[in-house]
C-alpha cells in the first residue's frame, strides 16, 4: 500500500482503508459522515435517508451495478465511476423511480447539475 492521504500523515495506508492508515481511516470516514450530514441539512434542505429509505436504497442499488460509470462523463468520453443516482425529473416536482428518470452520476457531475438547478 502506498502512503496514507490524510494531509501530512507520514504513515503508510492499511488494506482496505480506502487509502487512509489505521489512525486516519476512522477521522476520515467520520468527516465523510459529517460533510454528507452537512449537505443533506444546508444543500439539500432534506435529510435524503428519511425521504428515501429502503424502497430507494433497493432501486439505487440495482440502477448503479447496471450502469457503473457516470453517464455525464461517459458522454464527454471519460469512465469515472457513478457513486450516486440522479432523478432528472425531481420527485417533488412529479419525477419518478423509473429508469428513464434516473441517471448514474459521480461526486462531480452531481453537485454540478444541484448548483446549476440552484442559481435559476
Amino acid at each position: 500500500m502506498g502512503p496514507c492521504k490524510y494531509p501530512n500523515c507520514p504513515n503508510r495506508a492499511i488494506e482496505g482503508g480506502g487509502g487512509y492508515c489505521d489512525i486516519h481511516q476512522g477521522v476520515y470516514l467520520k468527516e465523510k459522515s459529517e460533510k454528507a450530514k452537512a449537505y443533506n441539512k444546508n444543500d439539500r434542505g432534506y435529510d435524503s435517508n428519511k425521504r428515501y429509505g429502503a424502497r430507494w436504497a433497493k432501486i439505487r442499488n440495482v440502477y448503479i451495478r447496471e450502469h457503473p460509470f457516470c453517464e455525464m462523463c461517459q458522454s464527454k468520453g471519460i469512465n469515472k465511476l457513478a457513486v450516486l443516482v440522479h432523478h432528472i425529473k425531481p420527485i417533488a416536482n412529479g419525477g419518478d423511480d423509473s429508469y428513464d428518470n434516473l441517471m448514474a452520476l459521480c461526486a462531480g457531475c452531481h453537485e454540478d447539475i444541484h448548483h446549476q438547478n440552484k442559481d435559476r
